[in-house]
């Protein structure tokens, strides 16, 4: 037993590190002397330890694995947010500045309709709104306050309450656009959108400028048409005058002996002068047209009778160049409608000369029917065929265009302005109808007009046949005849006379004032443009005459050819108006009515 620490040295000295134990315990024993130990290699022992630290070794790796990825990924997530930020101030700071140079008021609401966003610029449009402007007012808000701006009578509380209405109305409509003047004299013009989200957009733009630009443009083109319609009545009157001259010359001569070549001659004179008139008439229609002055006349009409006048005057022309003019009415048709017989007749002439003139051989016929659209009231069809050189396709769709013929060499052969369909159509269309054509190149036309009429009845009395004498009780007049021009002092005093009447020349408005004054007349034929007085201030010192002399009947016997210069005459007191070239039938019309209403107001 001595011997056992010996040999457990000996085993120390010469075992390997591994070998050596690496745990000894020592116990006692019931003996004193006897020792009883045990030991383990530290290989070993310390086994399930250097298992347990490499676990934790590996679990520590991953945790710092974990947190070095959880502080890459937050790195990367914190750049990214600081991006995002980045981004989003650049964007929002772009949003500002594009929103801050817009010229146009600007304001966003979102889908429960509260602000989110405004510019500068639409404050400065509505200051009353930057003591309430913020993120989240509702828009209503803004309109309560905008209402009182825009009607700030106290008085007006319904219509502050429309437009407050009206204003909510638009904007949550989502597709609303407005204009709205504020008291400023500041026009806004206002469009709003709804945005995918469910919010509205609005724009305001401020168009004072562009509005006032506009009322100067069309004072501009007001005063433009004002100096066309001037120079038109200007012009009109400087060619009437000479052409009264002319034709009124020609139709005495025309009652003088001639032989037939002087009456040839005569009679081309005439339809010469005619033609310069109806070419004058186009233009000022066309002028009125464009003005917006022409106005309808309606009245009762013998429909039979107009229809036969307008076919009886162009047949010399038709007759001239062998032609057959026919015309058929329904045997129904009605003879008396109540319209414009004036500017139907006026469509009619139109109609069936340009078909006469453009036939060189056949035939032109004329049908009138009709159909009933109420008991009151018919529909009139007017069909002009004719076997003419007949209209390109490619012109038909301009035809009743403005100077539109089919060709130059059209134009230069048969002559003419082109306006006698565009104003054709332009009446047609005033008086509710319509007009079209039907046409084959070097076969023939057909035009064909449909226009609304009220059914007419015979004047009390009976009609006067159309000639030039006057009835016999309207015969042996004395009539005082104001006349500058030496020409038509001639013409006017010869007709006079022809008709069985005595005419009294003068030639300035003061001569006839004091000659009404001082001698008794049954009727003045009144010249407007005259030296010293003119006609319209001599009728109206006419009317302010004591006794009788302020009732004489006063005809305006002028150039002058607009309806507002017919207006303005009657107001003068004048009782009728007959535009120069003066016609006897006109002439004699005029002076029968004036005389007429003397007599019942006597």
């Amino acid at each position: 037993m001595s011997t056992a620490p010996d040999s457990g040295a000996a085993l120390l000295g010469t075992a390997r590190l591994d070998d050596v134990p690496a745990l000894v315990a020592t116990r006692p024993t019931l003996s004193g002397a006897v020792l009883i130990s045990a030991s383990l290699p530290v290989a070993t022992a310390m086994a399930d330890w250097e298992r347990t630290r490499s676990l934790m070794w590996a679990v520590a790796l991953v945790f710092m694995a974990m947190i070095a990825g959880t502080g890459l990924a937050t790195h990367a997530l914190v750049a990214r947010l600081a991006r995002a930020r980045a981004d989003t101030a650049r964007s929002k700071g772009t949003l500002d500045r594009a929103l801050a140079s817009m010229a146009d008021g600007f304001l966003l609401c979102d889908a429960q309709d509260r602000v989110v966003v405004w510019n500068e610029r639409y404050l400065e449009m509505f200051p009353w709104l930057r003591g309430l402007v913020g993120v989240g007012v509702p828009f209503e808000s803004f309109v309560d306050v905008a209402a009182r701006a825009v009607v700030p009578d106290d008085r007006n509380v319904d219509q502050r309450q429309a437009w407050r209405e009206m204003r909510l109305s638009l904007h949550r409509s989502g597709a609303g656009m407005y204009e709205q003047e504020l008291a400023s004299g500041m026009v806004i013009h206002v469009v709003e959108r709804r945005t995918p989200d469910g919010g509205v957009v609005s724009v305001f733009r401020d168009i004072t400028a562009a509005e006032r630009e506009l009322a100067r443009a069309k004072e501009a083109a007001e005063a433009a048409n004002q100096a066309k319609s001037q120079f038109l009545a200007a012009m009109s009157h400087e060619i009437r005058t000479p052409l009264n001259g002319v034709l009124g010359m020609n139709n005495l001569l025309l009652t003088t002996a001639l032989d037939a070549q002087q009456r040839e001659y005569a009679l081309t004179i005439r339809s010469s002068g005619k033609s310069l008139l109806a070419l004058i008439n186009d233009i000022l229609d066309l002028s009125r047209i464009e003005a917006g002055r022409m106005e309808l006349d309606l009245s009762d009409f013998d429909l039979h009778r107009m229809v036969e006048e307008v076919v009886a005057s162009l047949s010399v022309r038709a007759r001239e160049k062998g032609l057959m003019l026919n015309h058929r009415n329904d045997p129904q048709l009605p003879r008396w409608v109540k319209g414009d017989s004036l500017r139907l007749r006026q469509v009619l002439f139109n109609l069936v000369g340009n078909a006469v003139k453009f036939t060189e051989q056949g035939r032109v016929d004329v049908d009138l029917v009709h159909r009933d659209l109420t008991d009151q009231r018919l529909e009139l069809g007017i069909t002009v065929r004719d076997t003419g050189i007949g209209i390109a396709p490619e012109v038909l769709p301009r035809l009743f265009e403005r100077f539109v013929q089919a060709d130059s060499s059209t134009a230069r052969r048969y002559g003419g302005s082109g306006l006698g369909l565009s104003i054709s159509r332009q009446v047609i269309d005033m008086m509710g109808g319509r007009i079209g054509v039907e046409s084959n190149l070097g076969v023939g036309s057909s035009f064909h007009v449909a226009v609304p009429l009220a059914r007419g009845s015979e004047p009390a009395g009976g009609v006067h046949e159309s000639h030039f004498d006057v009835p016999t009780d309207q015969q042996g007049l004395r009539i005082l005849v104001a006349e500058d021009d030496a020409v038509n002092q001639i013409v006017i005093a010869a007709t006079l006379k022809l008709m069985g009447h005595v005419a009294v020349i003068v030639d300035d408005g003061f001569k006839v004032v004091e000659r009404v004054g001082a001698e008794v007349f049954d009727l003045v034929l009144m010249d407007i443009q005259m030296p010293g007085m003119d006609g319209a201030t001599a009728a109206l010192a006419i009317r302010a005459l004591p006794g009788p002399a302020a009732r004489l009947p006063i005809i305006a016997l002028t150039a002058n050819a607009m309806i507002e210069d017919r207006a303005a005459y009657l107001k003068a007191g004048m009782n009728g108006y007959v535009s120069k070239p003066v016609s006897s039938q006109r002439l004699a019309q005029a002076i029968q009515q004036a005389m007429s209403a003397q007599t019942q107001d006597d």
